[in-house]
């Protein structure tokens, strides 16, 4: 017994799909600005050519998964969770307030 199904549809979704991706991946990395993306714990899973950088890894991948935001020793512990659990509570989170902040504690 054979069975045929059209996934046509299914087939274009999932290419349409695909290019949102690399659209979205290159306006990420070709940003100016630093763009980082991070789980629950504060472990980096993505971060852009400038956020890179700034913080001088050798590489976006260098950070990935070994950079943690919670434990970043240029800025003050308290300013960093304060601004973290603000991103996951859904706000656009500037690290610039935070590092012009330092400049004037």
């Amino acid at each position: 017994i054979a069975q045929m199904q059209d996934i046509t549809d299914r087939k274009r979704a999932e290419d349409r799909l695909r290019e949102r991706e690399q659209f979205l991946n290159a306006l990420v990395d070709g940003c100016p600005i630093g763009i980082e993306v991070f789980s629950p714990d504060g472990t980096a899973v993505r971060m852009n050519p400038a956020l890179q950088r700034s913080i001088g890894l050798p590489s976006p991948e260098e950070g990935v998964g070994k950079y943690n935001v919670l434990s970043d020793p240029t800025q003050p512990d308290d300013r960093i969770r304060e601004g973290f659990c603000r991103a996951l509570a859904g706000e656009a989170v500037s690290r610039t307030e935070y590092a012009l902040d330092l400049a004037n504690p």
